[in-house]
């Protein structure tokens, strides 16, 4: 008698075999799946800290809010998705020059946010044109006075920060609001 496998017990194994074979694949689509939309909260989470802090350290060291940018004939005006910031213009030593001002712009651009900086013309702060954040769904500038009533931004002691970032992780879009305050240094 020869010893081996039947027709029926090697059917048998195959079957059980490939069953095992598609859970185990239906479990690495499945955590595949999950790890990617972790992953993409994970990274909304960074880039909206980063932003924040980055608007929250300008606001800091701001000489006030303006009203827009170029003052005389704006292009930008501030509003609820611009904010225009006077910063303290700086000499070759990093120190300030008196009564002269250089401005820093954050504004909403289609999905995007964006930061440019004009500095004056005796300012030594380089100028900039920098995209701070993609997959934007939206950003609000709300301006607040000391005791927490909104007012116009040029009279601003506080100004409020909303942005609410959008990323595609597979079927959801997932959408993340961040907020912070900071108040003006107003010296």
């Amino acid at each position: 008698m020869e010893k081996g496998f039947t027709l029926l017990e090697t059917i048998i194994v195959i079957t059980i075999i490939a069953i095992i074979g598609v859970y185990a694949f239906m479990l690495i689509v499945q955590n595949t799946g999950l790890y990617y939309l972790q992953n993409s909260k994970v990274d909304q989470g960074i880039s909206a800290n980063n932003v924040l802090s980055s608007i929250q350290a300008s606001i800091k060291g701001s000489g006030g809010v303006a009203s827009g940018y170029p003052v005389s004939s704006p292009t930008y005006t501030t509003s609820a998705q611009v904010l225009t910031l006077k910063l303290p213009a700086l000499d070759t030593s990093g120190n300030f020059i008196p009564d002269t001002y250089d401005y820093a712009l954050y504004y909403f651009d289609i999905d995007k946010l964006r930061y440019k900086v004009f500095p004056d013309s005796v300012s030594k702060r380089p100028a900039a044109d920098q995209i701070l954040a993609f997959n934007v769904n939206n950003v609000l500038f709300q301006y607040f006075d000391a005791s927490g009533a909104e007012v116009p931004p040029t009279t601003a002691a506080k100004v409020k920060i909303s942005i609410t970032l959008k990323q595609k992780a597979g079927v959801p879009i997932l959408q993340n609001i961040a907020t912070t305050e900071a108040f003006l240094r107003n010296d």
